[in-house]
């Protein structure tokens, strides 16, 4: 065995020592770092701008259900239309609805604030989203009513909140469409039809052949057109549901 020889197998033990002590301590710094991840993503979820959600199955019949005098139930979920009705910080939105549209209920109140909304500000990106950790209905609504554009997702927040504000049942819903695209309208209740999907961005209650539908029915029935393109707005055809629609005020 030549000088080298002997010095690479003196070597041999320390290399085998060095590579298991890599090994172990390798495992504690990858266990170290997804800790420390994980505890950086939660506090970077809390200081970014959005609120919780969560999913929950509800059945077909909970969808259907009439709401209660006090109010109306989706799962978890309680809309409590007593408190609503009396709540002081609402004061503003009860007086914006009266002012406006007095005396009208259901869909004929969503129908005429719809209206109101689109002649006080243009469709656009909005500064406020109701989704925000922070959203604050009555100054949001200021802020639009002064003009500040606002999208789909500004009006059926603003029109859930005005409608609930005088006691009518009102729900906002999200439709998805096979291409991934959305659109955010309500549901408000009708005391002869139940629930029936309300466009606040074209004015117009979702219809078939057969009448007016739920967001349910008409996401079932594929002759319905549940809106002309993501983002946009035909004025046209907002035209032409004033004109045709049963539900507006003469």
């Amino acid at each position: 065995m030549t000088g080298s020889e002997r010095v690479s197998a003196l070597r041999l033990p320390a290399r085998i020592a060095k590579a298991g002590w890599f090994t172990r301590n390798v495992a504690v710094v990858t266990a170290l770092s997804a800790g420390l991840l994980s505890v950086v993503q939660v506090i970077a979820l809390e200081a970014l701008p959005n609120s919780t959600s969560s999913i929950e199955a509800v059945s077909e019949g909970e969808l259907r259900a009439a709401p209660e005098p006090a109010g109306f139930r989706l799962g978890s979920l309680w809309w409590d239309l007593a408190t609503y009705r009396e709540e002081p910080g609402l004061a503003p939105m009860r007086a914006y609805v009266r002012a406006r549209c007095e005396g009208l209920d259901g869909v004929r109140a969503a129908t005429c604030l719809s209206d109101a909304m689109a002649v006080e500000f243009p469709h656009g990106a909005p500064r406020n989203e109701m989704f925000d950790v922070v959203y604050d209905p009555v100054a949001v609504h200021l802020l639009h009513s002064s003009g500040a554009p606002g999208h789909c997702v500004t009006r059926s927040g603003l029109l859930a909140a005005m409608l609930v504000s005088v006691g009518v049942p009102a729900r906002v819903l999200q439709l998805i469409r096979r291409d991934d695209s959305g659109h955010t309208i309500i549901e408000v209740w009708d005391g002869q039809r139940g629930w029936l999907a309300f466009d606040q961005s074209f004015g117009a209650v979702l219809q078939s052949s057969s009448g007016p539908l739920s967001s349910l029915d008409a996401g079932r029935d594929p002759g319905v057109e549940l809106w002309s393109s993501p983002g946009s707005v035909d004025t046209r055809k907002r035209e032409d549901a004033r004109r045709s629609d049963p539900w507006r005020r003469e």
